[in-house]
């Protein structure tokens, strides 16, 4: 075999070269993080691309939940949402900081109550802003009881709720979809 210069090189020689790197020492990604969306569809439906394209170019807001540089966007999971959750029948003496941090940790975990929640309006209802984990099936109600042994039900009534299922309450897929509807 010629090297180009007309030089013969024989083959064993040519096999035996390696080149060495330094595991640690990284030139960068190999792709352009400063271009890089990640999200997830709740759905398994088709997507429109175009559609969906201009929608994204018309919501678009710097720095709200944005990847960090340097992040690799193929190993987030996309398995939680921030969403509004309504505490609804409270009773009395219910209606405080406490339950509500606790009510909404229940729920998926706290992030932060409404500001208008203790400023002495008059709410039929508390609103949390919760974190959710969309694998699993939202939760309709929790049963509240104080020292005096009175029980009784707060229901929970979720803000902008994308498409779930009424069967297994799941996000992401309506009952005609749900794969607990095809279980044997």
């Amino acid at each position: 075999m010629e090297d180009g210069t007309g030089v013969h090189v024989p083959i064993e020689e040519e096999e035996e070269a390696i080149l060495y790197y330094d595991a640690s020492a990284t030139d960068g990604n190999d792709y352009d993080d400063r271009w890089c969306i990640v999200g997830r569809f709740l759905t398994e439906r088709q997507i429109d691309f175009e559609a969906m394209q201009h929608m994204m170019a018309s919501l678009w807001q710097l720095g709200k939940g944005m990847l960090q540089r340097g992040e690799d966007p193929r190993l987030i999971t996309l398995n939680e949402v921030d969403m509004w959750v309504q505490l609804h029948d409270l009773r009395s003496g219910f209606k405080t900081v406490t339950v509500d941090k606790d009510v909404a940790n229940y729920v998926g975990k706290f992030v932060q109550s409404d500001e208008k929640n203790f400023m002495g309006l008059w709410w039929d209802y508390l609103r949390v802003r919760v974190t959710l984990n969309v694998t699993k099936p939202l939760k309709r109600r929790m049963k509240l009881c104080n020292t005096n042994g009175i029980e009784f039900w707060t229901n929970f009534k979720y803000e902008h709720l994308p498409t779930f299922c009424f069967i297994c309450g799941i996000m992401g897929h309506s009952e005609s979809f749900c794969p607990q509807r095809f279980e044997v």
